[in-house]
């Protein structure tokens, strides 16, 4: 073996390691990557559930008003903002939808009726998530945004067929629904 086939020899080695090096850092970055965004899909999850438990701490409070005012008053907060009602800054919520859905990782509230002689428009909210989350039971991501509404909880037994015959009005919610048409999503899919 002469001395330029060990000195080829030896490049050859190096540059092996060099490449096995550069293969397994490859996969610890692919790694790291993957658990950095499965990471960031729980912590908006988690960020998701504590608005979705504030506004519905919100709708509770407007709930209590407004038994205290008389029954007509649920129906009159029905498809309310819950946003408006808490008097904080939220920084991923945007106002009024404007006709599209919000940015990823926004709220926005979809105003589906506004009456001239009131300040207080009826529509819904909608979320679009950054990445795949799960609320309710049902997966939502950046394509299929989720979409709350505030609505009346009637309370008692039902007589007949009707949705609420024979119930009285309990008090407000936050109830799943379509969002591009308000509508409540099918009891299968919650």
């Amino acid at each position: 073996m002469s001395a330029s086939d060990a000195a080829t020899d030896q490049a050859n080695r190096l540059w092996f390691r060099f490449l096995v090096a550069l293969i397994i850092m490859a996969l610890l970055w692919w790694w790291v990557l993957g658990a950095l965004d499965r990471r960031a899909g729980s912590v908006e999850q988690v960020a998701v559930d504590s608005e979705l438990s504030q506004l519905r701490a919100a709708v509770l409070i407007k709930s209590a008003e407004a038994m205290l005012e008389r029954p007509q008053g649920f129906y009159a907060r029905v498809g309310g903002n819950p946003f408006e009602w808490l008097k904080q800054e939220w920084r991923r919520y945007q106002g009024g939808c404007d006709g599209s859905y919000p940015p990823v990782g926004h709220w926005c509230f979809w105003v589906s009726v506004q009456k001239e002689t009131i300040n207080h428009p009826k529509g819904w909210l909608i979320y679009r998530p950054n990445r795949p989350i799960t609320l309710a039971g049902r997966q939502f991501g950046p394509v299929a945004p989720a979409a709350w509404r505030v609505t009346v909880e009637h309370v008692g037994v039902p007589n007949d067929a009707s949705r609420n015959s024979g119930r009285r009005a309990g008090g407000l919610l936050l109830e799943m629904v379509n969002p591009d048409t308000g509508e409540p999503v099918l009891q299968a899919q919650r």
